[in-house]
């Protein structure tokens, strides 16, 4: 459990905790910041060649 608390409390942290399932362009972005960051991905990849919010409304 602590694990997952830690988890949970680095999400928030990087402002990469998402309320819902909705992901905006701007949490995107932030995302691939952290990403970029930590040498994971070389570069940006277009918000809507990979991101498609469903709503359930």
């Amino acid at each position: 459990m602590n694990d997952l608390k830690a988890i949970v409390k680095r999400y928030k942290d990087y402002d990469s905790w998402l309320p819902n399932g909705y992901i905006s362009e701007e949490i995107y972005k932030n995302l691939e910041d952290i990403m970029i960051d930590a040498e994971l991905i070389k570069d940006y990849v277009p918000y809507d060649k990979l991101v498609r919010n469903i709503s359930h409304e």
